[in-house]
């Protein structure tokens, strides 16, 4: 059948495709894809003889235009096992996941790696799902390097046997202007994480708005070991399983502000539950220290009064 973008089928996916930027558009889908097919007719090799159609995601961004507002539609139901991480060296593009619950595309880290390395600036990565069953601990779910990029709608499971992940997502001193925006982290309990979240190194100018996590943490839930300059934390849920382990610890002192942060530890002290250091400008904090329904959270530090 004729596919093409003169098609039904085509003329009611360019319009839609167009609206997303001056960029060429390229497509991932593995074997099992639905309308396949369609898709690589569609997607075909464009005049410049450039291949828009790939079966992983590594080699679509590979193909992608550095800074050229290329777009990387990854379909429903993708996903890909991997042992290496992905490297996305490519600046300046956008790696869109389609699809939503069981359908969203999903990368199943195998090895002591991260699942997605951030290396190049201005890159954004969109609806993507992690997993684990390597017999150690994968590294990240995402690590970022590059400056000005955004993570959005992010989710992570780990629900095997003696397997994890270290930290979620880690940050290095490099990721200046991070936007992290729609996490769901869920760790069943069958081994615990190091962190949800860590800041290993001390960039600028970070966001982390709308993050959900809970299960078993071996530090905390979210953790720095650098300062970051200018942080600004918003609408932060954070549950933690463990002894004695608290759901935020900023002790490197970031500078910046918090508002609508819930964190639920269970350290025996309330504070050391949520320390979010010396310099943040805290609004609405509540924090808890228990394990069951047996009492409400609590504000700190307590309102301000004067």
């Amino acid at each position: 059948m004729n596919y093409t973008k003169n098609s039904g089928y085509g003329k009611s996916i360019i319009p839609m495709i167009r609206r997303m930027g001056t960029g060429k558009v390229r497509i991932v889908g593995d074997s099992s894809t639905q309308n396949r097919d369609m898709l690589q007719e569609i997607f075909n090799v464009d005049p410049d003889v450039e291949v828009r159609f790939f079966s992983t995601i590594v080699t679509g961004a590979t193909a992608c235009t550095a800074n050229a507002e290329d777009i990387l539609f990854v379909m429903p139901g993708h996903t890909e096992t991997i042992t290496s991480h992905i490297n996305i060296a490519t600046a300046g593009i956008r790696i869109v996941g389609l699809g939503q619950g069981s359908l969203r595309p999903t990368i199943t880290i195998n090895g002591t790696i991260d699942g997605i390395n951030v290396a190049a600036n201005n890159v954004t990565i969109e609806n993507i799902g992690f997993k684990v069953i390597t017999t150690d601990l994968a590294t990240s779910f995402i690590n970022v390097i590059g400056t000005n990029c955004t993570l959005k709608n992010i989710y992570g499971i780990t629900d095997v046997a003696s397997v994890a992940v270290v930290d979620a997502i880690t940050v290095t001193a490099t990721a200046d202007d991070l936007v992290i925006d729609g996490v769901e982290f869920w760790n069943m309990g069958l081994e615990e994480v190091n962190s949800f979240l860590s800041f290993e190194g001390a960039a600028s100018r970070v966001t982390v708005k709308n993050f959900f996590a809970f299960g078993d943490v071996d530090t905390g839930g979210i953790i720095d070991a650098a300062k970051i300059d200018y942080l600004h934390m918003e609408n932060i849920n954070v549950a933690v399983i463990g002894s004695s382990m608290p759901a935020i610890t900023l002790d490197s002192d970031p500078e910046g502000n918090a508002l609508n942060v819930f964190a639920a530890g269970t350290d025996s002290t309330l504070a050391t539950n949520c320390d979010m250091g010396a310099l943040m400008r805290l609004f609405n904090i509540w924090v808890t220290k228990q394990t069951n329904g047996s009492a409400q959270s609590a504000r700190i530090p307590a309102v301000d009064t004067n």
